[in-house]
């Protein structure tokens, strides 16, 4: 159901770009990693501070959600909007290179942006297999280390949090660590989640 959604919303961003253009589907596409960013660096913090806050109230158990959504939201949103006002005009290119280009960028934006709401909804407290999600870490390759989307989200969160913007030394991760293990934030939430799936019965 995960990786049939992501495709959908893939597709979705695609149309909405590919009538944008390219230097819009671009801008989008860096303003949605910014933000990740932001909403993976700051997150763990604020929710730490609101459980008290939300202590007996119905936002109890959904402190990691709303601050993850947030942290991502709101970033996102004063980037387009500044982005949009620094780069009113489009790039003036062929309607074959707006065209395919918007879509290649577009399909990129959606595919990152459907990681980050996996493990977003990971933080929700209903069964950690929601809607088909198997949080288990496979290294040995498969569909799920795309499909959905969140083990290569949080791969290049890790990879972004770890090396910085600094181009000097390089990436900092040994060679036979698997890419889709350095984010180990699906496997620590599996763990220490506040619900779990019931055991299934034989």
């Amino acid at each position: 159901m995960l990786a049939f959604l992501t495709i959908l919303l893939m597709l979705i961003t695609a149309y909405a770009y590919f009538r944008e253009g390219l230097l819009t589907a671009v801008m989008m596409f860096c303003n949605v990693i910014l933000s990740g960013l932001i909403a993976f660096g700051f997150w763990e913090p604020l929710a730490a501070e609101l459980e008290g806050a939300f202590s007996g109230t119905m936002f109890k158990g959904l402190e990691d959600c709303l601050c993850l959504m947030l942290l991502f939201c709101l970033p996102l949103g004063g980037l387009r909007w500044l982005t949009n006002t620094l780069a009113s005009t489009e790039l003036e290119l062929p309607a074959l290179v707006q065209q395919i280009g918007a879509i290649v960028f577009a399909l990129m934006t959606g595919y990152l942006v459907a990681g980050f709401l996996v493990c977003m909804m990971q933080t929700l407290p209903w069964e950690d297999r929601f809607l088909g999600f198997d949080p288990t870490v496979d290294t040995k390759g498969g569909a799920r280390r795309l499909l959905p989307p969140d083990r290569v989200w949080l791969a290049m969160m890790h990879w972004a949090g770890k090396n910085g913007l600094g181009m000097s030394e390089g990436p900092t991760f040994d060679d036979d660590t698997p890419t889709t293990s350095r984010g180990s934030f699906t496997a620590r939430y599996a763990k220490e989640r506040r619900y779990k799936a019931a055991p299934k019965s034989d």
